[in-house]
This record gives C-alpha cells, sequence and structure tokens, in this order.
C-alpha cells in the first residue's frame, strides 16, 4: 500500500497522504482505519478510505473522481 501521492490534475496542484492511527511499521496489511487526506493547492480536505489494494495508479483515479465531483475547487 502506498501513502504518498504528487501530481497535478485540471490546473490544481494535488497531494495526498494516507492517514492511520494507532499504526506501527511492523506487520504485514495496514490498518482498518487507513484513510486518504487530499491536499489542493496547499489546503487540506478529507478524502475517502485507504484500501490495502491501493496503488499509485488507483489512487490517482480515485483522486480525479473525488476532484471532479467537487466543482467548488475550481478545476479547469
Amino acid at each position: 500500500m502506498i501513502d504518498h501521492v504528487r501530481f497535478v490534475y485540471r490546473g490544481l496542484s494535488i497531494e495526498a497522504w494516507c492517514i492511520a492511527t494507532g499504526v506501527t511499521t511492523v506487520g504485514n496489511g495496514p490498518p482498518s482505519n487507513a484513510a486518504w487526506e487530499i491536499g489542493v493547492d496547499g489546503a487540506r480536505y478529507g478524502g475517502f478510505p485507504g484500501d490495502r489494494t491501493d496503488t499509485e495508479a488507483s489512487v490517482n483515479a480515485r483522486i480525479r473522481a473525488w476532484v471532479d465531483a467537487h466543482p467548488e475547487l475550481g478545476a479547469t
């Protein structure tokens, strides 16, 4: 599971972090409470739940869909 992505989409600078509480780096799987927090042009927003199968491509696609669903962000 990845924990950070950064890219530009529709004129917006996007950065996202997979956040979880009560986690150590020891063990196999990510926690069940993992969630993606999205930053758009420096402002942070809530995002969506993380998944142990997350890849850079799948997370980027989910973030693009999230941005598309939030026209108030001003994407062009």
